[in-house]
């Protein structure tokens, strides 16, 4: 039986968001919300690559809706998150569900590097 994946990060304004997910806009933070903000991009961004997409993502929250990069979803085998997710906690200061942070910080803010195998095993819930 595959494990399932709590998502993080999927708002539903993003193309690759869900209709049920939060809204970005609602989790902007005006000022820096956690003291470990650099560590929690870090982590963001060393997430093991679960699946890749040829296409690209834009900002949608900045005029002209530059682009961001490629998008990947990306896990540490509890949590997914796609690849932009990053981008909008470091230029947004946007806030992330206590649980994943307190997941992060257990983890000493270093994501574990998962094998193919390991990959394998995982599902992100529908």
């Amino acid at each position: 039986m595959k494990q399932k994946l709590k998502r993080v990060g999927f708002f539903e304004e993003l193309r690759h968001g869900r209709p049920d997910g939060s809204r970005l806009k609602e989790a902007v933070s005006p000022s820096a919300w956690h003291p470990e903000m650099a560590r929690i991009t870090s982590y963001l961004v060393r997430g093991s690559v679960l699946r890749a997409s040829p296409g690209l993502v834009r900002d949608v929250l900045a005029e002209g809706s530059p682009v961001i990069g490629g998008l990947q979803i990306l896990t540490d085998g509890t949590w997914a998150w796609p690849s932009d997710l990053a981008y909008y906690v470091e230029q947004y200061h946007v806030r992330l569900p206590e649980a994943f942070v307190e997941h992060m910080a257990k983890f000493g803010w270093e994501p574990p590097v998962l094998e193919p195998g390991q990959l394998a095993e995982l599902e992100l819930e529908p």
